[in-house]
């Protein structure tokens, strides 16, 4: 008899040891709901020029670009693996976001982010940039389309974009051909500009602006300035005397501004020149330095583009055919060194991050 009560004893426990193991895990189970219906904020945006400040729940933005109404984003969702993972818009008067886009990948690296006009482009791949496609949406019709895509025998280089006309580098890697390309986001026509000589020094640097493009290509021991113009589809080449340069800018279309690199192994031994189209002459932006340490150079508007030298941003403007430069002073007592600063579409964007830390600040501002 005490053994059979014993017995019953024990099933007993047992039982109200699973319903109370059972209550448990629905309690953590509402718990882990509640925590993912209100995520905590990891990313602000300071909009200094609609005077917004909106927290979102994404973590690295990798990229970002403004319109009039939108600010569109590339992102990453928490604890995920990816550098980011989808392209997020915002809207600039109520904070109101969403995902415009996704990526397929469970590992992924969705960037590069442009925007001129009504047209955003952005780039989605794996995290190992093996594989990549080329997308656009549309602010008007709403619609997103691919327009590029590598593997492992094709390779694009990032896309820069003026007006619906987008371009690129791409090489085939069993021919060893490289060309420029031209594609029209509105006929999604692709078109070839020219084949690359030269892919020792890969062609990386292009600029697009108001239906006029610029790139460098490097011929047997120099490198040359190339100009297209895309309506009178005319090519034009200008030799300078460097065997390397990158990051060629057209300004008020009678000069281009680039960085002439002393070293081909050391890309920070370098210096500003300035492309004189009608005279076909250089000039250098710092007459008293025979080296700098260019950091960045960004079209600024029709007569102007910013540069950072040895980690101070100067705007250099054109006047009365001179080009007189002048510091940028920053409001934000910016740190190039630590902040990612970068320029597009009249606005400034500052991206502070502490190190070991989830939490992101961006401020948009029409100023430093």
């Amino acid at each position: 008899m005490k053994k059979k009560i014993l017995f019953l004893s024990i099933i007993v426990l047992l039982i109200i040891i699973v319903i109370f193991l059972t209550i448990l895990s629905k309690e953590e189970k509402n718990k882990t709901k509640h925590i993912t219906k209100k995520p905590t904020n990891y990313l602000t945006i300071q909009d200094e020029e609609k005077n917004k400040t909106i927290k979102l729940p994404y973590t690295e933005p990798t990229s970002y670009v403004t319109t009039e109404e939108f600010i569109y984003a590339t992102v990453d969702d928490p604890n995920s693996d990816s550098i980011s993972n989808q392209v997020i818009q915002i809207n600039r008067e109520n904070g109101k976001y969403k995902t415009i886009f996704h990526s397929k990948y469970p590992v992924a690296a969705t960037q590069g982010l442009k925007a001129d006009k009504e047209w955003i482009i952005w780039v989605d791949g794996d995290d190992f940039g093996e594989n990549n496609t080329l997308y656009a949406f549309n602010e008007l019709t709403q619609q997103t389309i691919s327009f590029g895509s590598t593997d492992d025998k094709i390779s694009k280089e990032f896309p820069e974009i003026s007006g619906k006309y987008v371009t690129w580098t791409e090489h085939i890697k069993d021919t060893e051909k490289t060309s420029m390309i031209l594609y029209d986001l509105e006929q999604q026509k692709e078109i070839k500009v020219q084949n690359i000589k030269n892919y020792e020094w890969l062609n990386s640097d292009y600029f697009i602006k108001n239906d006029n493009m610029v790139y460098v290509e490097k011929e047997s021991k120099t490198a040359v300035l190339k100009t297209y113009d895309i309506k009178k589809n005319k090519l034009k080449s200008y030799p300078i005397p460097t065997t390397a340069a990158g990051w060629p800018t057209l300004v008020n279309q009678n000069f281009i501004a680039y960085v002439e690199y002393l070293d081909d192994e050391d890309l920070d031994l370098n210096k500003l020149m300035i492309y004189d189209l009608k005279n076909k002459k250089n000039i250098n932006a710092f007459p008293n330095k025979n080296k700098v340490n260019i950091g960045y150079l960004k079209y600024y508007d029709e007569n102007s583009f910013i540069t950072l030298e040895n980690n101070k941003f100067y705007i250099f403007t054109l006047d009365n055919n001179q080009f007189k430069k002048q510091i940028l002073e920053s409001k934000y007592n910016v740190n190039p060194e630590k902040e990612d600063i970068t320029y597009s579409n009249n606005e400034f964007f500052i991206l502070q991050h502490e190190v070991d830390s989830e939490q992101y600040k961006l401020i948009i501002d029409s100023g430093l």
